[in-house]
């Protein structure tokens, strides 16, 4: 029965008033909703009923919604991967670019050093030898410029290699979650479906209808199936 502070609603209201249907139950097969006050709760909590047929169906439906979207999250997570590979095949290779330039520069370095130490330590006999020291001071600080630029840039390639391998491995740890997550989830509806039975419920096989909702359950009696949805209490 019934208190002053309730107000039950049969699912053919619903048809005569398809504006006042609640979003979650769009789609859902249900037998009626009953709104009350809670003691202590200013905001009216709303009640979903559903005869066990219809709670199959539910149960059902909630079950391939969550595999649809772990299997969506699960490929973007995965061609997210692939992307992050492919960016550090790139960089490991233009990494080892960069190291056979730098070693070039540093052999051309080496070499005009030798030169330069060579010429220092000869007599000054011709006369362009002077302008020549010159000449190869100047390639040598060219060089050193060189080298300081391709140590920079060598660097950055480093970091960004670091970059790409803590993206990769976080995409690796997000679809272990995932999955993680919808096996449990899966474990929870059946353990749910099989404390039902036990419970003297017959759910009958049944085709879903509920495709995309997203709720949980609570069993009161063995003919009435209802689901609590309480709005968040305003002090």
């Amino acid at each position: 029965m019934m208190s002053n502070q309730e107000t039950r609603y049969p699912k053919g209201y619903f048809k005569k008033n398809p504006k006042e249907l609640p979003p979650i139950l769009k789609g859902c097969d249900f037998h009626a909703v009953t709104k009350t006050r809670l003691n202590g709760n200013n905001n009216r909590t709303t009640l979903f009923e559903f005869l066990p047929k219809q709670f199959k169906a539910l149960l059902e439906g909630i079950d391939q919604t969550v595999e649809r979207m772990v299997s969506d999250a699960t490929k973007k997570l995965r061609k997210k991967q692939r992307t992050l590979k492919s960016e550090l095949k790139q960089a490991n290779g233009a990494l080892v670019s960069l190291e056979e330039q730098l070693d070039e520069t540093i052999a051309e370095r080496d070499d005009a050093l030798a030169q330069v130490k060579q010429l220092t330590k000869k007599p000054s006999k011709a006369v362009d030898d002077p302008q020549k020291v010159k000449n190869l001071e100047r390639e040598l600080q060219r060089i050193k410029g060189l080298f300081e630029q391709k140590s920079d840039e060598n660097k950055s390639l480093n970091s960004q290699l670091k970059n790409i391998q803590a993206g990769d491995q976080k995409v690796k740890t997000d679809l272990s979650k995932a999955l993680k997550a919808n096996a449990e989830l899966t474990k929870f509806l059946t353990d749910l479906k099989s404390a039902l039975v036990e419970s003297g419920v017959k759910l009958e096989e049944v085709a879903p209808e509920t495709s995309g909702m997203s709720t949980a359950g609570t069993v009161l009696s063995g003919s009435t199936i209802k689901i609590t949805w309480p709005k968040p209490y305003r002090g």
